[in-house]
């Protein structure tokens, strides 16, 4: 990270702060995560690695999340949700939307909570591709949760098990493909046809 930017590799800089910060979320290393994204969110132009730069503002958006941290959540969330419905990217809109929600629900606000649900749902539907059954399946979880906080039970209880049985579609596929992959490797190992892939 230093050496791109020490080097003046900024849009590397957004590339690599943006996939290491899913790393860095999950391990919990919240601070290092906004240093070294908002770092490369401030020295790459907007325009520039638009996919990366989505990734990396919705990374920011679960740390700020996490961390409670209203303002830089409402404006990182904003600047991606934008740049997502611009670019057709699903996936870091409904990453970007589900800490908005819970964040607007946790704060009381369940009509702004509902609006944006219900905008994540609408644009994940029509800009999803059908086999992205994890995009739905948190779409509908959001939904759900606005839903249940307004107290419309068996509503929630139905979108909660829809996103569920979307999500282990997600799981199998996943599954799947690792098992081809390691009969791939057997195969190979034991002396198999090479193919180019």
């Amino acid at each position: 990270m230093q050496w791109s930017q020490t080097h003046q590799r900024k849009e590397q800089l957004l590339r690599l702060a943006g996939t290491i910060g899913h790393f860095w979320y999950m391990c919990g290393r919240f601070s290092e995560a906004l240093f070294w994204i908002e770092t490369a969110l401030r020295e790459v132009a907007p325009d520039v690695a638009v996919s990366a730069r989505i990734k990396a503002l919705y990374i920011v958006t679960l740390i700020a999340s996490h961390l409670g941290q209203s303002d830089l959540l409402f404006v990182r969330a904003r600047e991606c949700l934008t740049l997502a419905r611009q670019n057709g990217d699903s996936r870091g809109f409904v990453i970007a939307s589900w800490p908005l929600v819970h964040h607007l629900l946790a704060g009381g606000d369940i009509i702004g909570a509902h609006a944006q649900a219900e905008e994540t749902l609408t644009f994940v539907r029509t800009q999803a591709p059908a086999e992205d059954s994890w995009t739905l399946a948190c779409a509908l979880n959001a939904f759900g949760s606005v839903i249940l906080s307004q107290g419309d039970y068996t509503q929630a209880q139905q979108l909660y098990e829809r996103a569920i049985a979307l999500f282990n579609v997600s799981v199998a596929r996943i599954a799947s493909s690792e098992r081809n992959v390691c009969s791939a490797s057997r195969s190979l190992s034991k002396g198999g046809p090479r193919e180019e892939i």
